[in-house]
């Protein structure tokens, strides 16, 4: 995990996160959900999604990093600490979100046209595509937790950030834009400009934050996330 980013905690088998189903249906997202909170490091976090089986909020961007916090569900209406655990938080924690949302294969992209990046949409080797992810940290200017990104006034990441594509890495001058997705909440984006060069089908697509490796996993799990291009 890292600070701002959004994430995804699943109940170990034969457990649950308490006993509601529920969406965020307004803006700021709230910090409960479904009667549950979700606290790091004694935080409030906002909450998207949440259900007996998984939910989904944003680390709170005041999170210290370095070490291990722990992470309770807490059920609101009692104070049950529904479910516990100590879990790393690093500065930042780069990962693209995926069309079929597991984490690997074709990246959510939209093409420089504005069409979504897929087989029958393929990005022309030459333009732009634009990826979507999370993790990227405290962002000067960032928005207050659950609050989305303004959409005039761009607010950009640090400048150690690595694309590679095909495994060719791309120039830096080649990178447009890499910083919070305006009108969103916790979401990465970053606008590259793909190799003249690159091959038509489907070829992988990873970053490097600050040394860190979008598609290998602290466990050593490789994952291969890739967009599709067209000559």
């Amino acid at each position: 995990f890292a600070p701002g980013m959004l994430a995804t905690i699943f109940a170990f088998p034969k457990t649950q996160f308490g006993d509601q189903t529920a969406n965020f249906n307004s803006l700021p997202i709230p910090d409960t959900l479904g009667d549950v909170e979700v606290l790091v490091a004694g935080q409030p976090s906002p909450i998207l999604y949440a259900s007996p089986l998984q939910i989904n909020f944003q680390v709170p961007a005041a999170t210290p990093v370095g070490g291990l916090q722990e992470i309770q569900m807490v059920r609101a209406s009692t104070g049950q600490v529904l479910a516990s655990w100590l879990f790393n938080i690093y500065a930042v924690s780069p990962g693209l979100f995926t069309a079929n949302s597991t984490g690997n294969g074709q990246l959510a992209a939209t093409n420089q046209d504005g069409t979504v990046n897929n087989g029958a949409n393929p990005a022309k080797a030459g333009s732009y595509v634009t990826l979507y992810g999370t993790g990227q940290g405290v962002v000067s200017g960032m928005p207050p937790d659950g609050q989305p990104t303004p959409k005039t006034g761009l607010l950009p990441t640090g400048s150690d950030i690595k694309v590679f594509i095909n495994s060719d890495f791309v120039p830096q001058s080649d990178i447009e834009f890499s910083g919070l997705a305006p009108g969103f909440v916790g979401v990465w984006q970053i606008n590259v400009k793909v190799p003249a060069n690159v091959p038509p089908g489907s070829v992988p697509v990873f970053v490097d934050l600050e040394g860190i490796n979008s598609v290998l996993d602290p466990n050593g799990i490789r994952r291969v996330t890739t967009i599709s291009v067209t000559p």
